[in-house]
């Protein structure tokens, strides 16, 4: 290939590159709007279900499929409830793990800071009865 040939494929691609830049672009967009989408019917649903568990009144009013329908709405969004409180209780136990991690590390700086000072104690300790031995002895 000689240098035109390549300045022709580098600007091709460049091209390409360009083109799936604004594609991924225009996806990150359209994601965000059906996340923005889903939130709502979510919510919607929600509501829905918390009317209809509250709106039907006393079970002997309403017919023998509404009840179930309205029992397994209830049952769903107890269910949803549960999924939200656990999925926050698995987050404040991921930080609370990474916190004693984070201590792990420094009880072990600590318990080596201590090892430290009780070996210089001891060299010194050992320093001193070594000289009173010398001392004794007149060496």
């Amino acid at each position: 290939m000689d240098k035109e040939e390549m300045y022709d494929e580098i600007q091709r691609l460049k091209g390409t590159i360009s083109a799936y830049d604004k594609e991924k672009q225009l996806m990150k967009t359209h994601l965000t709007k059906l996340e923005k989408e889903l939130v709502k019917k979510d919510k919607a649903l929600d509501e829905t279900l918390t009317l209809s568990a509250t709106a039907y009144g006393p079970p002997s009013v309403i017919s023998e499929k509404t009840q179930k329908s309205v029992t397994s709405s209830v049952v769903v969004l107890n269910l949803r409830q549960k999924c939200h409180k656990y999925e926050k209780m698995i987050k404040e136990k991921d930080s609370e793990i990474n916190s004693l991690k984070a201590s792990t590390k420094s009880t072990r700086l600590q318990e080596l800071e201590i090892m430290a000072e009780t070996y210089y104690e001891e060299i010194k300790r050992l320093t001193d009865l070594l000289e009173n031995q010398n001392n004794w002895y007149g060496v």
